[in-house]
């Protein structure tokens, strides 16, 4: 039988993707260069609060892939995914030469491993690769080692890093070692519920939820207060000012900084709390992987925010931007989704004829086995 998907996570799946959209228009948009006062702080605001997207989506792999086997098919089913969209969009492109493609770069969007522009999905697989490993290893470690594990862990790719200006290691979150963190992480609350820890054992529920949503806005606002502080730091123009300014605006705003890190598991560990069931928001969810891949095609990005008037490089004063920003979101979410439901349609078709299944099934036994 089909496993029922728990609509709690989700809901919370569907809201990242919400909040991926929201960061790309702001930053692929160029807004905070283009603002200034209460606008342009609000803005940033906003972005700090978004920025658990990535980190949730990798929290919640982590909780429910720790003890499952690796599928060739799930492999497969993502890549396959991401490749038909860049070839697709290439082949639009090329023909319209809305963009002016040139032939190399056609060529690299038929190489289905070719995955620049699609980050995410490039340490994503790789993660995924490597997942019956890391299993294993959380399989046969205890609750101590598990928990220093995931301590050392951000100690050393985290802290660090920020301290010695990532010259101990990446600084920016966008890696596979990130990936793996927060799979380490969503594997231990997985592993040990947050409702039978000692230090929350006796509470109730809705202190827990209470706790968990002050954590979340929280550590958003102690991040947004921390680049603020770099940014002033900068504004004084003296070496160390500058120095210490840089350091910290290069941190805050990515998926490592440490108070990012605590506000996406607070946010992940809130939507673990819900009791929610609904085939609404069950039959989304699926469709969030297309929404990414189109809307932050390389290609389609670097015109979907002139398109749209948001990157227009003018300076903005209007506060109606925030409510743009929000109808172009949602918009941008809908029409990505209902382009991935017809894609979904079209390939389920095919995957139900013979000869495909034939193939397929051969190819994926082959792999499997070997």
């Amino acid at each position: 039988m089909k496993k029922e998907r728990q609509s709690n996570y989700e809901l919370m799946r569907i809201i990242s993707m919400l909040f991926i959209v929201i960061y790309h228009i702001i930053f692929h948009g160029k807004l905070l260069d283009n603002t200034s006062g209460s606008i342009h702080l609000i803005l940033l605001l906003i972005l700090c609060i978004s920025l658990v997207h990535v980190n949730s989506f990798i929290l919640v792999s982590g909780y429910f892939q720790y003890d499952k086997k690796f599928s060739i098919k799930s492999f497969f089913h993502n890549l396959n995914s991401a490749w038909f969209y860049k070839v697709v969009i290439a082949t639009i492109l090329l023909i319209t030469g809305i963009y002016g493609l040139t032939k190399i770069q056609y060529l690299n969007a038929l190489n289905p491993i070719y995955l620049a522009g699609y980050w995410f999905v490039a340490c994503y697989l790789i993660l995924y690769i490597l997942s019956p490993f890391l299993n294993l290893l959380i399989k046969n470690m205890d609750q101590k080692t598990h928990r220093n594990l995931i301590i050392i862990s951000i100690l050393c790719f985290t802290i660090f890093p920020f301290l010695s200006e990532h010259y101990l290691g990446p600084n920016d979150g966008f890696t596979v070692i990130q990936f793996i963190i927060l799979y380490f992480i969503g594997a231990y609350f997985a592993k040990y519920p947050i409702q039978n820890n000692i230090h929350f054992k006796n509470y109730s529920k809705n202190k827990i939820q209470t706790l968990l949503f002050i954590g979340f806005f929280g550590f958003a606002f102690i991040n947004f207060i921390f680049y603020c502080f770099g940014t002033t730091l900068e504004n004084f123009q003296t070496p160390i000012g500058t120095y210490i300014g840089n350091q910290i605006t290069n941190n805050a705003l990515h998926y490592n900084c440490l108070f990012v890190l605590a506000q996406s598991i607070c946010y992940f560990l809130w939507f673990g709390t819900l009791n929610i069931k609904s085939k609404i928001i069950n039959f989304i969810s699926p469709l969030i992987f297309g929404v990414y891949l189109i809307h932050d095609n390389p290609y389609i990005q670097v015109m979907l925010y002139k398109w749209l008037k948001i990157d227009t490089g003018a300076h903005i004063t209007n506060p109606t931007i925030f409510i743009k920003i929000f109808v172009i979101a949602i918009a941008i979410f809908i029409v990505c989704a209902f382009i991935e439901f017809i894609r979904q349609k079209t390939f389920n078709f095919i995957k139900k004829r013979k000869t495909y299944k034939k193939i397929t099934d051969k190819f994926y036994n082959y792999i499997q086995n070997y």
